[in-house]
């Protein structure tokens, strides 16, 4: 069975890759789970997953590196249950150190298990963190980079954000910042792009990895900094137009974040119609 461990910082597109991956391989009769990881417990990303009929299961209250029997159980309740032969494991945004606390006691204990880590960056993001600009805090940036030192496959998300000029600017930084990478220039919302990160994360093999040397007094400093929000909210309309209502709020709340110039990693909605309730 393969392991996809999918890692990188809150809003590189790590969740949209997933899934469009999912219906590729389904296409092509493909046994396919994915194991989503949140520091609350109302998962947005696995109700998105759910919604496409993939078969999902959650890690929540903490990233997979705390809870790693708590994986370890997900993995052998999608293979056993669902026969599964691809699994796609969502690390919450902040967690690093997987080698040492996933994979490594994967190769341990589960030989059965081939685990392979991508590594997705946001393309708008990745310059001002390889050029030192300020656009996280010290230690939320030393999680960011050293995400990225984790990474068998780094995937350069959302490229089609860019032009032609900026692309080919970003792909000589890359690569005279990280010449040992795999390295793959991604749009997550375009079928042949999907379908290459497949055919890589197929084609890679690695037989030995080397622990991060982490500094646990930044890390937690880094994880400090970032505050997480997880709500469910239910809306009742008089004049049936709850939805309207809800996309109302999902404004109003961007347009305050905008007005007050907040820095926000990851922000995530998804609107739900509930028939049996008048919402």
């Amino acid at each position: 069975m393969k392991l996809y461990l999918i890692g990188g910082f809150l809003g590189s597109g790590k969740t949209t890759a997933i899934l469009n991956a999912c219906v590729e391989l389904i296409r092509h009769k493909v046994n396919v789970g994915v194991i989503t990881n949140d520091q609350g417990a109302q998962l947005v990303d696995t109700k998105f997953i759910k919604y496409a009929n993939v078969s999902v299961k959650e890690v929540t209250d903490g990233c997979f590196c705390c809870n790693y029997n708590k994986l370890d159980e997900l993995i052998e309740n999608l293979k056993q249950k669902d026969n599964t032969e691809v699994i796609f494991a969502e690390s919450v945004g902040s967690c690093t150190d997987m080698i040492a606390t996933v994979v490594k006691p994967l190769q341990e204990f589960r030989t059965d298990i081939e685990t392979i880590i991508s590594v997705f960056v946001d393309v708008n993001v990745l310059p001002n963190i390889l050029q030192g600009a300020a656009l996280f805090v010290d230690s939320v940036n030393y999680i960011y980079k050293k995400q990225i030192q984790e990474a068998d496959i780094l995937v350069i998300n959302k490229i089609d954000t860019l032009s032609n000029t900026e692309l080919e600017k970003m792909k000589v930084l890359v690569a005279s910042k990280y010449p040992e990478k795999t390295v793959l220039f991604q749009n997550s919302l375009d079928e042949a792009s999907i379908n290459e990160w497949l055919t890589t994360l197929t084609g890679t093999k690695v037989t030995s990895r080397k622990s991060l040397d982490i500094d646990y007094d930044v890390y937690g400093a880094g994880e400090a900094e970032l505050a997480w929000l997880d709500l469910e909210i239910e809306l009742f309309s008089d004049d049936n137009n709850a939805f309207g209502g809800a996309t109302a709020l999902v404004s109003a709340i961007h347009s305050a974040i905008i007005d007050d110039k907040l820095s926000v990693g990851h922000l995530k909605f998804l609107l739900t119609m509930a028939c049996n309730k008048r919402k």
